[in-house]
């Protein structure tokens, strides 16, 4: 393990003023170039397919244009293309230093483009587009392309949490791509530097890894391990450095201040640089094992003599390093569209809140206001008597027990269903509650997000929970949201005054400005800054769910959204509180800088 790292330690060294080159200039590229012209294809996409928008409720219509699916192979591409360049770049860089070579950034960028041109040739092309789904499901960075900033959804990783089998198989999913995608790297070189075909080059690194696989394997992941604690190491020598910068230039009383500054901006800088050069660690792990396995030694790089020149090219390109990592830290270009400050990000308790109580019940309603929601979403359905009730899932098993659907049982064969036993003992005997019983309980006390659940076995729902809410005079207090644009069309037609959201766990559109449409509500992964800067701009709310991590909460108050939607609205509620403080540095300024106590009186 320690030969591999440092080997690999050892190549970055010898070329790191042209790899840095080289991701600083990709990286400008990517957010300059390919992410513009990707959005710009995707909105092609729709304009091509006569759609105005994509959701989870059109997008096969959008599959059935051959025009809008060339579009998109287009796109996909052009990915492909900028995630190859990367890895294609660095395993140059790599080959080169290992052999004891000096590469200039001209000369790395020929090359570069050359291979990367060649890998993308037909006979290669299901390799050329295969890396993707890979990339996407890593556990390691071995790409800094925008692909990287992919996630499973949390809605999906919580459904499959549920069921043990369900997530064992994805934990073997898992696994299993995290090793093909160590081989498929350990094979790349042999494609990139030989021209050798993929299969061929797989082939070839199955026959040097035979009876080497789980060494090489468990020294990939010790480099790993090695990695992160050399980046711990260097974080807190960071730390002391600025800790020291501040006490010896600065008078006592700006100390505190200073530290805490320069902790922000160094961390800033420091993300991005350690995003950029774990890329390059990883890759040069991987190959080093590659070498290592051949019998391969490196070449001893021939010293040259001091040069003032030199010195000051190199100079110069940490200056520029610096001044772009601070630069693209603090752009708002990179970094997505600043919305105003002042926008207020409300607390939608998912299904009336499931994190604490049994969902879509009158317990969890209760509980949620007691947590402090703004909002209590709510799903409703109809049963075959026309009854509106609260209830998920098409069939009453997951959670009452009772292996039927709902539009094929009567009002009273639901009402003395146990809601509450699968959650809790505590909460036995739950019954699943009637739209107009939570009206009644939430009237005057928290607004309700009413979900409409279309699945063609109902009739005049739409008309039945208008009237509901306007029995109540509640009008002000609800909206009414489905995944069916047509309910919400038919809402709007009935009661203009009422709002109206549409839910999508995908959503793309020309303009977020859809008539009978007040609010959209989007999953997190799917949420954007440009998203919520546009519907803004036509008066539109944006809500995110599911956000149950702090992951998934702070992308959607960072992107000031107008709703989080949870199942734990404490969660939510202490990041909205703590949403412009940072413990671990308020940790380090108490710890360097302690505010002195003050003295109790006698």
């Amino acid at each position: 393990m320690k030969k591999t790292l440092s080997s690999s330690l050892t190549v970055i060294k010898r070329n790191w003023s042209t790899l840095l080159w080289f991701e600083l200039i990709y990286r400008i590229l990517i957010y300059t170039v390919l992410y513009p012209l990707l959005k710009f294809l995707l909105y092609k996409s729709l304009t091509v397919s006569g759609l105005s928008y994509i959701s989870m409720e059109n997008y096969t219509l959008l599959l059935r244009s051959p025009r809008a699916v060339s579009v998109l192979v287009l796109a996909l591409l052009l990915l492909s293309f900028s995630v190859y360049l990367e890895i294609c770049a660095l395993i140059l860089c790599y080959e080169s230093g290992w052999h004891g070579v000096r590469i200039s950034l001209k000369e790395l960028c020929k090359k570069t483009l050359k291979s990367t041109l060649l890998l993308a040739r037909p006979s290669s092309l299901l390799m050329f587009v295969g890396l993707l789904p890979l990339l996407a499901l890593s556990l390691f960075r071995v790409s800094s392309s925008i692909l990287t900033a992919f996630r499973v959804p949390e809605f999906i990783l919580e459904f499959i949490r549920a069921d043990i089998s369900l997530y064992v198989l994805y934990l073997c999913v898992l696994l299993f791509t995290n090793l093909y995608l160590f081989f498929y790297v350990f094979a790349l070189p042999e494609v990139v530097l030989h021209k050798h075909s993929f299969p061929k080059a797989l082939r070839n690194g199955r026959r040097l890894l035979k009876g080497k696989k789980k060494r090489a394997l468990m020294t990939s992941v010790l480099c790993v391990c090695g990695l992160i604690l050399t980046a711990l190491a260097v974080t807190a020598v960071c730390i002391v450095l600025i800790y020291a910068y501040s006490r010896l230039l600065f008078p006592v009383d700006e100390r505190r201040y200073v530290f805490e500054n320069q902790l922000i901006i160094w961390g800033e800088i420091g993300g991005v640089l350690a995003e950029v050069l774990s890329t390059a660690a990883i890759l040069s792990i991987t190959l080093s094992i590659r070498h290592l396995c051949c019998g391969d030694s490196m070449a001893v790089m021939e010293r040259r003599p001091f040069s003032v020149y030199r010195l000051l090219r190199k100079v110069g390109v940490l200056l520029c390093t610096y001044v772009f990592l601070g630069l693209y830290s603090e752009s708002e270009f990179f970094s997505g569209f600043s919305l105003p400050a002042d926008t207020s990000t409300q607390i939608v308790a998912h299904r009336a809140g499931a994190a604490y109580a049994p969902e879509n019940t009158a317990a969890a309603l209760e509980e949620c206001i007691e947590d402090g929601a703004d909002w209590a979403e709510v799903d409703v359905q109809q049963t075959k008597d026309g009854t509106l009730i609260l209830m998920h899932d098409d069939n009453f098993k997951r959670t009452a027990g009772l292996d039927e659907n709902v539009w094929d049982v009567n009002y009273e064969d639901v009402k003395h269903l146990d809601a509450g036993s699968y959650f809790s003992p505590r909460y036995t005997g739950e019954p699943i509650p009637t739209l107009e019983e939570i009206l009644l309980l939430s009237k005057n006390r928290i607004k309700l997000m009413i979900e409409l659940k279309y699945t063609g076995h109902e009739s005049r729902l739409v008309e039945q929970t208008l009237a509901l809410i306007e029995k109540h005079h509640m009008e002000k207090q609800c909206m009414i949201v489905s995944m069916n644009l047509s309910l919400l069309e038919k809402s709007k037609e009935l009661n203009p005054r009422i709002k109206t959201g549409y839910v999508s766990a995908l959503l793309l559109a020309g303009s977020y400005n859809q008539q009978d449409v007040d609010a959209y509500s989007v999953e997190t992964t799917n949420l954007t800054a440009e998203m919520i800067a546009e519907a803004r701009f036509h008066q539109k709310l944006v809500f995110a769910w599911t956000a149950n991590s702090p992951r998934t909460i702070k992308k959607i108050l960072a992107h000031q959204a107008d709703g989080i939607i949870t199942d734990n609205p404490l969660l939510a509620r202490y990041y909205l509180n703590e949403k412009d403080e940072n413990s671990f540095l308020d940790f380090l300024k108490d710890v360097f800088y302690p505010y002195p106590q003050k003295s109790r009186p006698l």
